[in-house]
This record gives C-alpha cells, sequence and structure tokens, in this order.
C-alpha cells in the first residue's frame, strides 16, 4: 500500500514538472518594466543601437541596457520624461523643487554632467554652464523609446559618457497617416497639450509633434505663499527621404521654449525663502545626415551635422541679471562593414559592382589603419580595421 502510494505521489510530481518549467522559460530573461499581459511568447529580437552605434542584438552587448518603449510611455501618462526614468535601475532622479526646478539625473552614482544624453542622435548636454542637461525641461511628446546604457561608454562617446548614455528617440514617419492628441487639466492651474502628427509614402516621411505644459505652480519656501509657476512649449520634427534603394536623407529639428519661476536659498539658515527669480530657457537642436549602403548593406556609410544652440536668461524682480549663451557644431561620419561567413556571396556582389563601374580598382578609406589581414586566397583582398569599425581597402577580384 506504501509503495503505491508513493508512486502515486512520484507519478504526479513527474507529471507537473514540465509545466514548472514552462512556467520557469516564459519569465527567465524577460525584462519586468517591458512586459506587458499581452506579450506573445516569441517576439523578435530586440536591437539595440546606443550600445556600439551599430544594430546590434541585446543579449549581445557587453554593457547592461534598460530600454522603455512607447507602450511603457503612453502607460503612465506623465508629462516629464524624468518621471519615466524614475523607474530605471541604476538611475537617480534629483529634482530641486517643483515643476521647472532644475532636475538631473544620475547613473550609478556619477555626475550628472557625466551621463551623455542624445536625443536623435543630437548631443543635447548644454554646451555651458554645468555642461549638462536640465530634465525639468524635457516633456514626453513625440517620444517614442529610451535607450540606457549603464556603465562608462567613454571608448564610443567620449569623457561625458563615463556614467552612461541615454539616448531618446522620437516617433518615426510612417506610410499613410497617423495622429494623436492630449488634453488635460488639474489643481494648480495645471495644464498639459499634446499632439503629434505622422505621414509619408515609401520613399518620403515626416512626423511633427507639439507639446505644451503650464503651471501656476506651488511655493518651495515653507513659509511663503508665492507661488512658482511654470511653463514649456516643446516643437519637433523629423523628415525622412529615400530616393534610392542605397541612399537614405534625414532631418530632425527640435526647439524647446521654457519658464520658469523658483525661490532662493538662504545660505545662513539654510532654508527656501520667498524670491521673484525667473529663468527663460530656449534650445534649437538640429542634425543633418545622410547613410548610403552598398554590397547588401553590409557597407554602411553614415555622414552627418549636428547643431546645440542654448540660451538661459535670469531675471531678479523682472531685472534682467545674467545671460548664458552655448553652441555646439558637430560633424561625424561613420563607415562599418560586415564580413559574412562564407566569403563568397560578399565577393561575387563586389565583383559585380566593380564591373558595372568604370573606376579603378584600388579604392581606399580614409579611417586610421591598425591592421590589416589577407582574405581567402581565391580573391585578393585585404581588410583594413578602422576605430571599431571594419571598412573596406581593396582591390582586385580574380
Amino acid at each position: 500500500m506504501k509503495g503505491a502510494f508513493a508512486s502515486c505521489v512520484l507519478c504526479c510530481v513527474l507529471a507537473s514538472k514540465p509545466l514548472l518549467a514552462q512556467e520557469s522559460l516564459s519569465i527567465e530573461g524577460r525584462d519586468p518594466m517591458m512586459a506587458q499581459p499581452d506579450e506573445p511568447k516569441a517576439a523578435l529580437e530586440e536591437l539595440i543601437i546606443t550600445g556600439t552605434r551599430e544594430p546590434v542584438a541585446k543579449n549581445l552587448l557587453g554593457a547592461s541596457v534598460s530600454v522603455i518603449d512607447g507602450a511603457r510611455i503612453e502607460a503612465r501618462q506623465v508629462p516629464l520624461l524624468s518621471d519615466i526614468l524614475r523607474d530605471v535601475p541604476g538611475v537617480s532622479v534629483s529634482p530641486t523643487g517643483p515643476l521647472g526646478s532644475q532636475t538631473q539625473i544620475r547613473i550609478r552614482g556619477a555626475e550628472g554632467n557625466q551621463t551623455l544624453v542624445l536625443i536623435d542622435g543630437i548631443e543635447a548636454t548644454d554646451p555651458v554652464g554645468n555642461f549638462e542637461l536640465d530634465f525639468a525641461d524635457v516633456l514626453t511628446t513625440g517620444i517614442e523609446r529610451i535607450e540606457v546604457i549603464k556603465g562608462a561608454q567613454s571608448a564610443l562617446y567620449g569623457s561625458e559618457a563615463i556614467g552612461g548614455v541615454i539616448s531618446i528617440l522620437t516617433k518615426e514617419p510612417v506610410e499613410g497617416f497617423d495622429m494623436e492628441a492630449l488634453a488635460e487639466g488639474g489643481s494648480f492651474g495645471t495644464a498639459r497639450l499634446g499632439t503629434t502628427f505622422a505621414g509619408g509614402t515609401k520613399r518620403l516621411g515626416a512626423t511633427v509633434s507639439v507639446g505644451y505644459l503650464n503651471t501656476d505652480g506651488v511655493s518651495a519656501s515653507p513659509s511663503g505663499d508665492e507661488r512658482d509657476g511654470y511653463e514649456n512649449l516643446t516643437l519637433s520634427a523629423k523628415i525622412k527621404a529615400q530616393p534610392t534603394d542605397q541612399l537614405r536623407l534625414g532631418l530632425v529639428l527640435r526647439r524647446v521654449s521654457a519658464d520658469s519661476e523658483f525661490d532662493q536659498q538662504d545660505f545662513a539658515t539654510g532654508q527656501i525663502v520667498d524670491a521673484d527669480l525667473d529663468r527663460s530657457f530656449d534650445a534649437f537642436y538640429g542634425q543633418a545626415d545622410a547613410r548610403l549602403d552598398l554590397f547588401d548593406e553590409r557597407w554602411r556609410q553614415r555622414v552627418w551635422a549636428a547643431l546645440t544652440d542654448t540660451d538661459s536668461d535670469n531675471f531678479t524682480q523682472s531685472q534682467f541679471t545674467n545671460s548664458f549663451e552655448g553652441q555646439r557644431l558637430k560633424f561625424g561620419y561613420q563607415s562599418s562593414f560586415a564580413l559574412p561567413s562564407p566569403m563568397s556571396p560578399w565577393r561575387s556582389s563586389m565583383k559585380s559592382w566593380i564591373s558595372n563601374r568604370s573606376m579603378p580598382i584600388s579604392m581606399i578609406h580614409p579611417i586610421r589603419i591598425r591592421k590589416m589581414i589577407k582574405a581567402r586566397s581565391s580573391g585578393k583582398c585585404a581588410v583594413m580595421f578602422g576605430r571599431g569599425f571594419i571598412s573596406p581597402l581593396v582591390c582586385a577580384m580574380i
């Protein structure tokens, strides 16, 4: 009798194991921040661009990455991007007061000016002052995706990325027409408006977003009743064109105009006291880029020019006090080449490309040469390595 009972229990346990295993597999490896109740079990592989400057599968990156998609942003329904970033592990948000007050973002304990912030690839950190982006002026309207790379990324982005990189991507153009709009109102005279238009064809598309936030605010001083208001108007546009299958052109424009009122700190007592202080902030971000794909998109080249222009004016009792103006203009070129395995499809593709064009057989790319290697003996071909990317040097095919 004992043997039969033990056999029955053993059968029940064995029968339940596949169910437990399936449950474990369905939970393992999922990002709880991004999980949705109706998320399909077999999802497409997620690609990250910020970690290597090229699309790479998230599970192949050596860095810690958190991704916030449009569905998550829409579900939160918050006006400021800083409130979204509070959900990211390893990221701390430090506002100094009510809406409109300076807000810093720190990654893994690094300072705010050690976190590089990109908006559609444009360096958005202030060129003057503390050399960091004040997240009090970044609205969520028109934002589709956020990639947060935690840990030093100076090899790819320079010394401003010691703590990490935050990449903010706005909505992409779509074929046809798409529109979304919102309007909110609340206490303290708070109002929020936002709308996004997207449309186009297969070869040409554009997206335009308008975000507005206004509040009478509250007093940051515990002993006063003078309210500190805030107003923000953000306009953004993205245009993309594809004249040919190999050539893609892009233009990004963004304008931020914000006015905030704030109190001052009494350094004798350390308390916040009422004061009639105002800040007017205007920023313009722009970027034009072109991308050329050759050899079945194995050789990708991109050139761009980006501008960041900021102007911050301070007032005391409506009297001008000081001003900070800064401008950053950058030009960039990036070339990446993917070596397939086996080499034969790539070789035949290059041979066809050379035979259809009257050009010298030798071609060299102006990137720093670190090392040269010979390809397979069936083709006289050499490859050179540049700064983290592989570019073709060659020549003739037999």
